[in-house]
């Protein structure tokens, strides 16, 4: 697969001119083919097994959900609290599983109903 890759930024090394726009296409297959590694690695560090939470997305090999790592970040902690908090965690899987929460935000309703929110009239 990687050869195929390298293959096709070879065939991009020239840039293509449209009209004034210049596109290098080399740099930009090489940006993609990192963010779908990226997203590739952050799809195998999470596993949703209906025997561990019912189902709900943890890291793996760890009973811990991905989504409330998401939401301790959301709130405002930090990679060396949540890593000091979770010593089985680890930079690179903690980056990788909070990438997947990006990737696949949470199924369902929201729980705050903004029309809710709103002032008395």
């Amino acid at each position: 697969m990687r050869a195929y890759f390298d293959q096709m930024i070879e065939r991009l090394k020239d840039p293509v001119q449209v009209s004034p726009i210049s596109v290098d296409a080399a740099t930009v297959w090489e940006g993609l083919t990192e963010r779908l590694a990226e997203a590739t690695a952050a799809q195998l560090a999470v596993v949703s097994d209906p025997d561990i939470r019912g189902g709900e997305p943890v890291v793996r090999g760890t009973r811990i959900p991905v989504y409330l790592l998401q939401d301790l970040t959301t709130q405002g902690a930090t990679q060396k609290e949540l890593l000091s908090d979770y010593p089985s965690l680890d930079e690179q899987r903690l980056r990788l599983v909070l990438l997947y929460a990006r990737i696949h935000p949470r199924p369902g309703r929201p729980k705050k109903r903004p029309w809710q929110m709103l002032p008395a009239q």
